[in-house]
């Protein structure tokens, strides 16, 4: 357990430093910085406590995202102009494109839903 409190200190920090030295240089995100803390997190991290993402979740996860990026990007979310418009349209869109197919598809998501749900009821 210290070994994973050690790294993430470690990863917090390095991200804090590395992104005020970015932030001059490169853009104001830092981005580069938090993809080498990322990294090196699966690169350090012991293999009794590296947990990988289910490939099922994982492929469910990118295939009902496609649309999503693509509709939001592509179409320039239909020319709408208003920020506040714009916002409660990615909002439905990501409800009905993304999280209603992944929770339908999903058997674990499901699960958990419901469990977390009984649990509030209890």
């Amino acid at each position: 357990m210290k070994v994973v409190w050690y790294l993430l200190i470690l990863a917090a920090l390095a991200l804090a430093i590395f992104n005020f030295i970015q932030i001059d240089f490169e853009n104001p995100f830092g981005n580069d910085s938090t993809i080498a803390i990322g990294g090196s997190q699966w690169l350090l991290c012991p293999k009794g406590l590296l947990r990988t993402p289910d490939p099922r979740a994982l492929l469910l996860s990118c295939l009902f995202a496609v649309p999503l990026l693509v509709i939001i990007k592509g179409a320039n979310l239909f020319g709408l102009e208003s920020v506040w418009l714009r916002l409660f349209v990615s909002g439905v869109l990501f409800i009905v494109l993304y999280a209603l197919p992944v929770w339908r598809f999903d058997p674990r998501l499901r699960d958990a839903l419901r469990q977390w749900r009984l649990a509030r009821a209890s």
